[in-house]
């Protein structure tokens, strides 16, 4: 019995690290392999992309293999709503290349997230215990962030200068890692490696701190709040915001240095030419407001083009799918609140974190879109953290139940036998 039970956990411990695989090979293409092209080449197939197209295919075929022989981890990885509010978001994405400008472009984007979004479900679901789908989600993290920091390194040179590294890219990464470790780390959590949390939450910080971006350093303020509230109410929400405001006052100037990097105040305004983004986005939104233009053509194609993202998942839900990708982006939102709120997350185990690293994405996702938009490496960490610790939670009560249930059969037949052998004495004495 236990060597069965130990063959079945190293395989899907086999298959778990195989699942993760796929993404990761993904994530290492898109941060360490840059495709250099004018933006008007938006949609051509190069190299690049048929390594992209190439991955997105395997993953389209181990995730139905994997969905098809399992129907146990099939229930696990859609008994989530908010799971399938985002499978429905990015099937309607998929279908929205009927209308689009670029049907195969859209097509393709909407199928590249939906594969890696069910990919990652599968691996978490597929982990032996509880702390290995969540160890694995934190080493992929760090792996993801790690692929982003080299190359942002690429990109400038190494060069020993902080502008040269600020981005909101591996820092949206970053805060998302540091509000779970956070939490995770915290006085309410007596589970897990503390030296683990202390040692991601670290690394994430000082990436933070390097790229210097304003929305992801409001993002985690937000989240790292949250878990202070949670946590100790009050007191450790209060000295963060006392210590941010302390900073504020005494570095502005240098702050000012770093992150507007010389820019004019009308550029500072206009939130780096985000704001003429969103004015083209609502024109075209106005033009088709029910269904869109098409997922993920439209920073590219409305007003002067030339964007890589709507800077906005909002803006993005609403002019790429219309009033409906809107209503499905609405029941997402409250679907996951309701699950946090539902299960008192953070009384669990790890729950602070999970609520902390979801706000700290959506308020991070008002300037740089982690979900609903392209695909992205912070999206990997978020669906990883958010579903390890959701799904870790219904195993987790999957096997409490499973073991009071051995406790009673096995209760009821040792009573058997006690109640049999006492029969068979008084049967003997007589």
């Amino acid at each position: 019995m236990f060597r069965q039970r130990a063959c079945l956990a190293r395989r899907h411990s086999q298959l778990t690290t195989v699942l993760w695989l796929l993404p990761l090979l993904l994530v290492a293409r898109k941060t360490l392999f840059l495709r250099i092209r004018d933006t008007s080449e938006f949609a051509s197939i190069d190299r690049y992309a048929a390594v992209d197209i190439t991955i997105v295919c395997f993953s389209v075929a181990l995730t139905v293999y994997t969905l098809a022989s399992s129907p146990a981890v099939r229930r696990l990885v859609f008994h989530l709503t908010s799971v399938k509010a985002l499978v429905t978001y990015y099937s309607l994405c998929m279908v929205s290349a009927l209308w689009s400008s670029h049907p195969a472009y859209s097509a393709y984007r909407g199928l590249e997230a939906l594969s890696q979004i069910l990919i990652i479900a599968c691996a978490v679901c597929t982990a032996p215990s509880v702390k290995h789908a969540e160890r694995s989600a934190l080493l992929g993290g760090l792996t993801v962030l790690a692929c982003e920091l080299l190359g942002a390194g690429l990109l400038c040179g190494f060069a020993p200068r902080i502008d040269a590294w600020h981005t909101n890219t591996y820092t949206a990464t970053a805060a998302v890692l540091l509000c779970y470790c956070a939490g995770k780390s915290s006085r309410a959590d007596r589970t897990g490696s503390k030296a683990t949390m202390y040692l991601i939450g670290s690394v994430s910080c000082l990436a933070l701190a390097l790229g210097a971006s304003i929305g992801s350093n409001v993002a985690a303020a937000v989240g790292l709040c949250v878990v202070g509230l949670l946590v100790r109410p009050g007191a450790l929400g209060l000295a963060l915001l006392t210590g941010l405001w302390v900073k504020v006052l005494t570095y502005s100037n240098a702050i000012s240095e770093v992150v507007f990097e010389h820019r004019s105040e009308q550029t500072i305004h206009n939130i780096t030419g985000r704001t003429a983004l969103w004015m083209d986005m609502f024109e075209g939104f106005k033009k088709s407001p029910w269904t869109g233009v098409g997922f993920a053509v439209g920073p590219h194609t409305l007003g002067h083009g030339g964007y890589s993202n709507s800077h906005n998942f909002i803006v993005s839900s609403a002019v790429g799918t219309g009033a409906l990708g809107l209503l499905i982006l609405l029941v997402y939102v409250w679907t996951q609140c309701r699950e946090l709120w539902c299960n008192r997350a953070w009384a669990r185990a790890g729950g602070a974190g999970t609520l902390a690293c979801v706000l700290a994405a959506w308020t991070n996702s008002l300037t740089f879109p982690v979900l609903f938009d392209q695909w992205t490496c912070t999206a990997v960490v978020l669906c990883a953290l958010v579903m390890a610790r959701r799904e870790g939670d219904g195993l987790l009560r999957r096997q409490r139940a499973a073991s009071r249930l051995d406790g009673i059969v096995n209760a009821r037949v040792y009573s058997r036998i006690a109640s049999g052998r006492l029969t068979a004495a008084w049967a003997r004495r007589a």
